[in-house]
């Protein structure tokens, strides 16, 4: 499609051309009507048959735009805590003063999180929490996120990977008055990255969470929250929308739901975000929660964990799209290739010799 020119002559047609135009002293002219139209014909015939509109998904993460500052092993953050179990891995954000708020210093302790996950395959499932009484409060209305890049220099090819980024932001109309600011962008890629974690994620609400608190709930597989917690988008009451979160919110609860939350900025209970989806499960207190998630940690035991990273794959990748050919073979090229894979393989071994298929045998063991 992009090497399709519909203003493109034959060589031999151009030829043929020229010697009238040359014989009556003609130069360049304006094209005739007949041909304007022809040329419309042929390019609509032309899209008609390709369909570009019609594409396989790719929900593969872009590890390319960011400079991790801390791994696990030396972890320096104190606005976002780790804690390490077999399989298991708790990120915690962690400023109960200041209601959770979303600052550089939080964002730049999760993005680290969030790739150092992306290469830890060996932990299986991950529980993002918070400090105090409160989930997250959103944005802190005094950060800005052009700052990361301060906290966060980037290194190697990174910065050529954000020039790439920002001409693409920039064409595709994100800015339009021509300032493209890295920080938003920066903003934008770590909710996609948080979503296409390999692990299985979960979202323990301890508290409310509001604005960018809500798109952290949403960016999780799963959700558990405490029953006193209110979800909230109020971005409207300020005359603005929740624009970077608002394609997980309405992947996680659907459009119907979504409208209503964004656009009237509702202060949802904890069971009302259950019933839209935003939630699975409602407790009294943390001590439920954590028995919760040594349930689904049993589950998860008996899971392939590159199956289940599959399974989030497929799911991202047909989730809202039109049931069409692309998808289709989308589908197909997904099923291909976990049927090959080494836990299909070791699977079937185990499944015969009636024996603990290998990733059985390191059940993962929650902290709490």
């Amino acid at each position: 499609m992009a090497d399709y020119d519909p203003f493109a002559i034959d060589e031999t047609d151009a030829t043929a051309a020229a010697a009238p135009a040359a014989a009556t002293g003609g130069g360049a002219g304006r094209i005739s009507k007949d041909d304007l139209e022809k040329v419309v014909e042929d390019t609509w015939k032309f899209v008609c048959a390709e369909q570009p509109w019609q594409k396989s998904p790719n929900p593969m993460p872009d590890l390319s735009w960011y400079t991790p500052t801390a791994g696990f092993d030396n972890w320096t953050h104190k606005e976002v805590l780790i804690e390490l179990g077999p399989g298991i891995a708790y990120v915690k954000i962690n400023r109960p003063d200041n209601d959770n708020l979303m600052n550089e210093s939080v964002l730049v302790g999760l993005i680290d999180a969030l790739f150092n996950l992306h290469y830890r395959k060996d932990i299986r499932l991950v529980v993002f929490s918070a400090s105090g009484t409160l989930f997250c409060g959103g944005a802190d209305p005094s950060t800005d996120p052009d700052n990361i890049l301060k906290k966060a220099p980037p290194q190697g090819q990174v910065w050529a990977h954000i020039e790439d980024l920002k001409k693409k932001a920039l064409k595709a109309g994100a800015f339009p008055d021509g300032n493209a600011k890295i920080g938003l962008l920066l903003k934008m890629k770590m909710w996609h990255t948080w979503m296409t974690l390999p692990q299985f994620t979960l979202a323990l609400v301890n508290g409310s969470a509001m604005g960018d608190g809500v798109g952290c709930v949403c960016c999780c597989d799963m959700g558990i929250a405490l029953r006193g917690a209110y979800f909230t988008l109020s971005d409207v009451k300020m005359g603005l929308v929740p624009a970077f979160i608002a394609p997980y919110v309405t992947a996680k609860i659907g459009s119907g739901h979504a409208k209503r939350m964004i656009a009237s900025a509702e202060n949802m209970s904890a069971e009302k975000a259950k019933h839209c989806g935003m939630i699975n499960e409602v407790v009294d207190d943390l001590e439920q929660a954590h028995k919760m998630i040594k349930e689904v940690a049993e589950v998860l035991t008996a899971c392939g964990p590159r199956s289940v990273e599959a399974a989030k794959q497929l799911v991202i990748g047909v989730g809202g799209m039109p049931i069409t050919e692309p998808i289709m073979f989308y589908t197909g090229r997904m099923l291909a290739q976990v049927t090959v894979s080494d836990e299909a393989r070791d699977g079937m071994v185990c499944l015969q010799a009636r024996k603990p298929k290998p990733w059985e045998e390191t059940p993962i063991q929650p902290l709490y």
